[in-house]
């Protein structure tokens, strides 16, 4: 739905080690990529104000679980202040998948990184080669469970594994 599109992933971070990505997509070709890391939220929701400001992206997904909520609030407000029709699109990883889909999927993330997967292979969508995208697309498991939908690797199961949080991944699958 939103292919033709200028849209920005956002997952967000506060304090700690983990990453605020953003991710920018344009017809399907990734055009953005920029982190930071200890930024506060109000510097991570400014951030995306001026990015939908200044380089017309029409929707930008936020991850809202933690503290990626505030964010999505401050943003949604901007919008409401200047009357532009642009979509936030509040997205709970551990929430359900949209309806025709949640027979095959355990929640909203996998159903996210199964598409995206589609899509890689489909080539429908061009990566740019920055950071740590490819190792931790590459890295992500899968598996059926004995009810037969898609589940994806959780963050624990993957620290467990050695590997960090896959924050650019998260960005880009939104």
């Amino acid at each position: 739905a939103y292919r033709n599109r200028r849209a920005l992933g956002v997952d967000v971070a506060r304090y700690g080690s983990n990453l605020t990505v953003i991710i920018g997509i344009e017809n399907g070709k990734m055009v953005l990529r920029e982190t930071a890391q200890g930024q506060d939220t109000q510097w991570t929701a400014n951030r995306v104000i001026a990015l939908l400001r200044d380089h017309d992206y029409q929707v930008c997904a936020i991850d809202t679980v933690g503290v990626g909520g505030g964010v999505a609030d401050r943003v949604s407000e901007w919008i409401g202040d200047v009357n532009i029709q642009w979509s936030i699109l509040e997205f709970e990883g551990g929430g359900k998948p949209t309806t025709s889909e949640e027979e095959r999927f355990v929640n909203r993330r996998a159903q996210a990184y199964w598409r995206l997967r589609e899509m890689i292979q489909a080539k429908e969508v061009a990566l740019l080669d920055e950071g740590d995208l490819f190792h931790q697309l590459s890295n992500m498991r899968f598996r059926d469970t004995q009810a037969g939908k898609i589940e994806i690797e959780g963050k624990d199961q993957m620290a467990k594994r050695g590997l960090s949080s896959p924050d650019e991944a998260d960005a880009l699958s939104m």
